[in-house]
């Protein structure tokens, strides 16, 4: 799915990509991870799970043309998505990341 290059590209972008990342989210919850990693595991998760709902944000806020809005949900997306790879990584997850970028 093309990144959008204007605001206009936003809310169908959203609508395309939210889904594909609601089944990546639940085909990680099936997975059954280390005792000692599920910690992270789990907050890597719920970092996923707020990109997501930053992205819907996002897409709400591009239909209605609220620049503000726009702006803060890419900042949270933006930060919860860092913190996932941040959890990723601690997990050896790299080729996850690096498929996702």
């Amino acid at each position: 799915i093309p990144v959008p290059s204007a605001v206009e590209e936003i809310p169908a972008y959203v609508t395309k990509a939210a889904p594909i990342v609601e089944r990546e989210i639940e085909a990680l919850k099936e997975l059954d991870p280390p005792e000692e990693d599920q910690e992270t595991f789990d907050q890597m998760i719920a970092e996923e799970e707020k990109t997501l709902a930053a992205g819907r944000s996002l897409g709400d806020a591009a239909e209605k043309g609220d620049d503000a809005a726009v702006e803060k949900a890419l900042n949270e997306g933006n930060l919860a998505s860092d913190k996932s790879d941040e959890h990723a990584r601690t997990l050896g997850l790299d080729d996850c990341i690096d498929a996702g970028e």
